[in-house]
């Protein structure tokens, strides 16, 4: 479902989003973002000379490892952060899900080489 999110159109990641997602339930986006965390932690720890043997999502460790290649670097990865640190704060503040959740994948995107 996450490989969607980031190797599909905009489109195609919208409606992934809105399968992911219940707009009516916060605590459930929450743990979306927990897992956004999570994943870019491991993008982390794999751009940056660790193996995936500290991985979090060691079910994911063929795609992280694919994906890694496509992040320029540091910036993009702080940026991810911000992103998600944003999204936690506008989810407190009462902001409407789906469209946060559609920018936040779209922002997402941005500091991702998409794949030729």
């Amino acid at each position: 479902m996450f490989k969607a999110l980031f190797q599909k159109d905009n489109p195609s990641a919208f409606a992934a989003i809105n399968e992911l997602i219940n707009p009516n339930n916060r605590g459930e986006t929450e743990e979306v973002l927990l897992f956004w965390q999570s994943f870019i932690s491991d993008l982390m720890l794999l751009k940056y000379g660790r193996d995936s043997s500290g991985l979090v999502n060691t079910d994911l460790a063929k795609e992280l490892e694919k994906l890694t290649n496509r992040v320029a670097g540091g910036n993009d990865l702080c940026a991810l952060v911000d992103h998600i640190k944003n999204m936690h704060i506008a989810v407190k503040r009462n902001a409407h899900i789906r469209p946060a959740m559609a920018a936040f994948v779209f922002n997402f995107k941005k500091h991702i080489r998409q794949s030729t």
